[in-house]
Order: structure tokens, then C-alpha cells, then sequence
């Protein structure tokens, strides 16, 4: 009898303690509770290297034979061919700087600055980059972010041409051909 007047006094308070505990916690999840926000990367996930093997533009290379009279030897072309590697591979650096600021500026994800921005390299213009993020984030740049924009394509122009005529001086010295026709044979902005 006593176990009856008990049981009759804690069970709705045992069925309330219950019903609370499996609404909020069922298996460990949380059913009630609102689901935390997805955070964005802050870095964009690794593209998968491909085992191409980087070579110099046939186009530039017949320029080079054309200029210098010659075809080169294979051993020329190797040689070609690694300062052409060389050359992509220390444009990444302030390639990647460059995507970094243009996702501060904006606040895009890392990723959607890789897809609006031209590859490594490669020129393009401040009103196609501002198109592009308005496309890829669904947000157009107010006038301090374009200004912003502006500066830090400006400064990424400033180290591709650093880069390139790294590059041209490279390939002066492997074909013996002048600085000054290897640059002009060179592409202005970008490769």
C-alpha cells in the first residue's frame, strides 16, 4: 500500500522527467534543439593533381624557333619545359595570396574567389572578377570592396609581370636568344 501511494505520486513526475529527457536527447541527438549553423572552409579543397606533364606552348616555342633560326634539341626543350614548371609553380603562391584577399574583401568562400578569379596567370578584368563573384556569392560589391578589388588585382598584376620576367630571363639564357625579343615574344600580362 505504501508502494501504491508512492508509485501514484512520483509516476507523473517520473512520465514528465521522461517524456523531457526523450524529447531533448534521443540517442544522443538532440531533438528539439536547433541544428548549428555549417561553418564555410576557410580553404578550398585540394584539386586532384593531374600526372600531365607541364610543357611549354607549342605556339611559344615555334616563336622561340623562329626567332632564334633553329629548332631546339630535346634537351633544349626539357629545359624549356622545366623553367615552364618553374614558372607555374612560383606564380601559386601569390596566386593563392591573391584569392585570400579577394575572400576577405568580399567575405566569398575561398572556393567561389577561385572560381570568379582568373587562373594563375592569366589576365582578366576587375568588372568580369566583380561579375563573377556577384554570380557565384548571389552579392554585388558595394564601392569600398570594388576600390579594394581594384588594388589587390592591381598588386597580383604587379607579381605575375615579376614572375614573367623571371621567366623570360630563363628562357634568354637557355636559347641564347636577347631578353628583350624573348619578352616581346612573351604574352604582356599573363602566359
Amino acid at each position: 500500500m505504501l508502494v501504491t501511494k508512492i508509485w501514484t505520486k512520483l509516476a507523473p513526475i517520473l512520465a514528465l522527467f521522461l517524456l523531457t529527457n526523450l524529447l531533448t536527447n534521443f540517442w544522443g541527438a538532440p531533438l528539439l534543439s536547433q541544428p548549428k549553423p555549417l561553418t564555410p572552409p576557410t580553404t578550398a579543397p585540394k584539386k586532384p593533381t593531374t600526372s600531365k606533364p607541364v610543357r611549354m606552348s607549342n605556339a611559344l616555342v615555334k616563336k622561340l624557333e623562329t626567332a632564334k633560326g633553329v629548332k631546339f634539341s630535346e634537351a633544349q626543350r626539357q629545359q624549356l619545359d622545366n623553367a615552364t614548371r618553374k614558372m607555374q609553380n612560383n606564380l601559386l603562391p601569390s596566386h593563392n595570396k591573391y584569392l585570400e584577399r579577394i575572400a576577405q574583401i568580399t567575405g566569398v568562400r575561398i572556393d567561389q574567389a577561385r572560381e570568379a578569379a582568373p587562373k594563375p596567370g592569366k589576365s582578366g578584368s576587375v568588372d568580369k572578377l566583380i561579375l563573377n563573384l556577384h554570380q557565384v556569392s548571389g552579392r554585388a560589391a558595394n564601392k569600398q570592396q570594388r576600390d579594394a578589388i581594384v588594388i589587390a588585382d592591381q598588386q597580383r598584376k604587379r607579381a605575375v609581370l615579376a614572375v614573367q620576367d623571371e621567366y623570360a630571363k630563363e628562357i634568354a639564357k637557355i636559347t641564347a636568344l636577347p631578353i628583350d625579343q624573348v619578352r616581346s615574344l612573351l604574352p604582356k600580362v599573363g602566359l
